[in-house]
């Protein structure tokens, strides 16, 4: 995940898109629920879409809740200052990039190719409402950068636990 730099949030945002759709539909693919649902038949009643993108919740309104456990690989000492941009508003950032877009304005970058099944986007929550729990730990990513990364950007692993939304929680 980039730090403060000339890119637009937008961008980042898409581009956490596109990479977590390909994890989400390798998940999909794997379990049975979710391959009927989302894999087989194109949902056409369940998301949005915007630029003839489909963006897929596989967390929705009324049926699901989310919890997440995120880890923030980072290059900077223990005790230092975050660099490269402020831990909220990289969370912020990702939260958002974890969720559909709310408007055409937010779907920069995707465009239609005419295939129903590419012109299509996983995305883990419906809404961010959707998230009950959030734990957050940095640790020190003990790599060089890659070509073409920055030394304030990092490296994001998280774990999503998916489950009923039981009566006493819906509104």
């Amino acid at each position: 995940m980039p730090g403060r730099r000339a890119d637009s949030s937008l961008r980042v945002k898409n581009e956490l898109r596109r990479h977590f759709h390909e994890q989400l539909l390798e998940f999909c693919r794997h379990d049975r629920l979710y391959f009927n649902n989302w894999v087989m038949p194109s949902p056409t009643s369940v998301g949005t879409s915007f630029n003839g993108i489909q963006f897929v919740p596989l967390v929705m309104k009324g049926a699901f809740v989310c919890d997440l456990w995120i880890e923030l690989l980072r290059r900077d000492m223990p005790g230092t200052i975050f660099s490269g941009g402020d831990l909220d508003a990289r969370l912020k950032t990702l939260l958002d990039g974890l969720r559909l877009p709310l408007s055409a304005q937010e779907v920069h970058g995707f465009s239609a190719t005419g295939d129903p099944d590419k012109d299509r986007c996983l995305c883990l929550l419906a809404d961010d409402s959707l998230i009950t729990k959030v734990e957050i730990a940095t640790h020190r990513l003990l790599r060089s950068a890659r070509p073409g990364e920055q030394s304030t950007d990092v490296e994001i692993r998280i774990r999503a636990e998916i489950r009923q939304q039981s009566d006493s929680l819906r509104s």
